[in-house]
C-alpha cells in the first residue's frame, strides 16, 4: 500500500518479488498483525497454485524450497494452504456428482491434487465396466490396473481413438488428462515435499466438517 501506483506494470514478478520481500521482513508483534501477515502468505500461496492459473515460471520465480517464503511458511500456514485445496478438490467433484467428471474438471483435480486426481478418474472408469463387452477385454485390463506410467498413457490414448462420442468416451478423456499429470513439477505441489497437496483424508475432511472457506 505504501508503493506509487504503476498502472502500467501491472502484476509483474518486479513487484511482486518487492511484495513477497516486504511481506517475509515483517516480524510483527501484535496478534492481529501477525494473523493479517499470515493470512496474505495464505492467499499469496494459492494464488501461485496451478489451480489458480499461475504458471510454473513465475511459481519458479517466487517459491523454492531454499527460498525466505518456504521459510516463512510454516507448518500451521501448510495446514491452511492444504485444507483450502482440499476443499476446492471437494467443491468440484461435488458439482460433478451427478455427471461424469470431464476433462475440463479434471484439469482442475489435476492441478490441485494429482495423485486423488488419478484415483477419481479410474474410480469412474471402474463403475463403467459391467457395460462393456467381452470384446472390450484389453480396456478393461488397462481399467484394472489403473496405471500411471506414460506407456499406460500412451495405451489409454490408443484405447480412447476408437471410441465414438460417449459416456465411456468421456471418462476416458477424463483420465488421459488425470494420468498426464500436467502439474506434479508444479513448484506449489513440490514445495516441502508435496506437504501442500491435499490426500484423500484431506478431502474427505472437507466433506465430514464442511469448513468455512476463510483462507
Amino acid at each position: 500500500m505504501d508503493e506509487p501506483h504503476e498502472p502500467r506494470s501491472g502484476r509483474v514478478p518486479a513487484r511482486l518479488e518487492r511484495l513477497f520481500s516486504e511481506l517475509l521482513k515483517e516480524q510483527p508483534t501484535r496478534y492481529a498483525r501477525r494473523y493479517v501477515r499470515e493470512s496474505a502468505l495464505v492467499v499469496m500461496t494459492l494464488l501461485l497454485a496451478p489451480e489458480s492459473g499461475c504458471g510454473e515460471a513465475l511459481a519458479h520465480l517466487l517459491v523454492a524450497d531454499d527460498s525466505a517464503f518456504f521459510g516463512a511458511l510454516h507448518d500451521d500456514l501448510v495446514l491452511r494452504v492444504r485444507k483450502w485445496r482440499a476443499g476446492t478438490f471437494a467443491i468440484a467433484r461435488q458439482e460433478a456428482r451427478e455427471e461424469l467428471i470431464g476433462a475440463q474438471t479434471m484439469r482442475l483435480l489435476s492441478a490441485v491434487s494429482p495423485r486423488e486426481a488419478i484415483e477419481e478418474a479410474y474410480d469412474q472408469l471402474l463403475r463403467m465396466i459391467p457395460q462393456l463387452s467381452k470384446d472390450n477385454e484389453a480396456l478393461i485390463t488397462l481399467i484394472k490396473k489403473r496405471g500411471r506410467s506414460k506407456a499406460d498413457l500412451q495405451n489409454l490414448r490408443a484405447q480412447r481413438e476408437s471410441l465414438e462420442p460417449s459416456d465411456l468416451a468421456t471418462a476416458m478423456d477424463a483420465a488421459i488428462v488425470a494420468v498426464g499429470c500436467a502439474y506434479a513439477n508444479h513448484p506449489i505441489n513440490k514445495l516441502r515435499q508435496g506437504r501442500l497437496v491435499p490426500a484423500r483424508f484431506d478431502i474427505r475432511q472437507v466433506n465430514i466438517e464442511a469448513p468455512r472457506r476463510n483462507p
